[in-house]
């Protein structure tokens, strides 16, 4: 009797629980008409994504890919913080960024031939 009590006390909360869950696997569940996928959709994009950020792996467990896209001002930051800041310094190196002067101009102070061929300035 008193375990049959206590859930009785608890039933309410618990329906009211499932209740909540139930409509929350519903949205998920639903895929609505028209060219718009539903959430389980992007929820098994997101998975796949996921996996493939995290599909390399070494001794200390799996490394997330990812690429840092820096504008030439951007690089130039970067080079000041580096001299400037040891800590993030450290960090900013082990990023391998290639230097400002590599990237930004070409032969003999110019622009760089993809640059120069749109007519933009770095």
């Amino acid at each position: 009797r008193p375990a049959a009590a206590d859930l009785a006390k608890t039933t309410p909360a618990l329906a009211r629980t499932f209740g909540v869950l139930n409509v929350l696997v519903n949205m998920l569940g639903y895929n609505p008409p028209g060219s718009e996928e539903g959430y389980l959709f992007w929820l098994a994009w997101g998975n796949h994504n996921r996996a493939t950020q995290y599909s390399a792996h070494d001794a200390h467990g799996p490394i997330r890919r990812g690429i840092v896209l820096v504008s030439c001002p951007g690089l130039g930051t970067l080079e000041a913080v580096t001299q400037n800041n040891p800590r993030l310094g450290a960090i900013i190196t082990l990023l391998n960024a290639p230097l400002r002067t590599e990237v930004c101009t070409g032969p003999g102070g110019t622009a760089p031939p993809a640059a120069a061929a749109a007519g933009g300035s770095p």
